[in-house]
């Protein structure tokens, strides 16, 4: 799970940078959350979030992706911390999620922090986008029972400070009482079928109240090298062609070797 919540945290973080909060990951490190925005990266942390764990063998054949593709996004995932060496079989190398969920938020105290989170929101966006495409182009062939559990509403308000806080913190929790259920198949109760949640709580721009000039300076300037360094932001989106990329060969942010 990605729980992103899009970060946008009005609070500082703890000066730790990265936290774990209930068997998930919080971080405002703008490297970490780079290396993140990627799409296969993000479909691969979905699938292993589903198993136990797996090899990049059995990931390309789940995402359909090349075995060398998903062995360097694979190693780059370990050396960013998302994932870890699974437990060996024989001489298969499987990888496995460090934690359960993955939180990105806005640190004013970390230069950087708010591009990061902001291009990590615009490539969850994209991805959601892509999937109600895909579920629209069902409906036409969808039974009545069925369609009556699905709804997609829109709603505009004015609320406070206070509520606005109230509700994304609602938004946020909306899915917990279903925590374990997509990796453990006995956690989930007889007819339980698969559902996607995306919600997204935004002010309006208009009511938005001035950036201070020199946050807003230093993230620009951020904004600038994040283009520059690509979206990886250590390795330049490179995918690499090793000896036996199907099981994740090499060390974990090993990124060397030829690239295409």
């Amino acid at each position: 799970m990605l729980k992103q919540s899009l970060g946008y945290y009005s609070g500082r973080m703890d000066p730790s940078d990265q936290t774990t909060r209930a068997h998930g990951s919080v971080t405002s490190d703008p490297r970490q959350i780079r290396a993140l925005a990627h799409p296969i990266r993000l479909a691969l942390l979905d699938y292993l979030g589903t198993v136990e764990q797996a090899t990049a063998t059995e990931c390309a054949a789940a995402l359909e992706e090349s075995v060398a593709s998903c062995s360097f996004h694979l190693r780059s995932l370990a050396h960013h911390g998302y994932i870890e060496p699974g437990e060996r079989r024989g001489r298969e190398k499987p990888w496995r999620k460090v934690f359960d969920s993955y939180t990105q938020q806005i640190d004013p105290a970390v230069p950087g922090s708010a591009a990061a989170v902001g291009a990590m929101a615009a490539l969850t966006v994209t991805r959601e986008t892509d999937r109600l495409r895909a579920f629209g182009a069902h409906l036409p062939g969808m039974h009545p029972d069925d369609v009556d559990l699905n709804v997609l509403s829109t709603s505009s308000f004015y609320a406070t400070d206070e509520e606005l806080a109230d509700l994304r913190a609602t938004l946020i929790g909306l899915a917990e009482r279903f925590a374990g259920r997509l990796r453990n198949p006995e956690a989930r109760p007889e007819g339980a079928r698969l559902a996607h949640l995306f919600g997204a709580l935004t002010l309006d721009p208009a009511g938005l109240r001035p950036a201070d000039g020199d946050d807003a300076d230093a993230d620009s300037a951020d904004r600038d090298g994040a283009d520059r360094d690509g979206a990886d932001g250590d390795d330049g989106g490179r995918e690499t062609e090793g000896a036996d990329g199907a099981d994740g060969g090499g060390a974990a942010g090993d990124e060397g070797g030829p690239t295409r």
